[in-house]
């Protein structure tokens, strides 16, 4: 917006990159259960 009215000469929001600001999202791995384990593991 100001770039276009001659405000300022550039956007300095277009060097920042989102990892710049936003941290990594960590992937989380669950067991996986067997079908065939599942009465096992209720009677418990």
């Amino acid at each position: 917006m100001h770039v276009g009215h001659g405000l300022a000469e550039r956007n300095p929001a277009a060097d920042t990159k989102p990892s710049d600001v936003l941290k990594s999202v960590q992937k989380t791995n669950y067991v996986r259960l067997d079908q065939k384990e599942s009465p096992e593991l209720l009677e418990r």
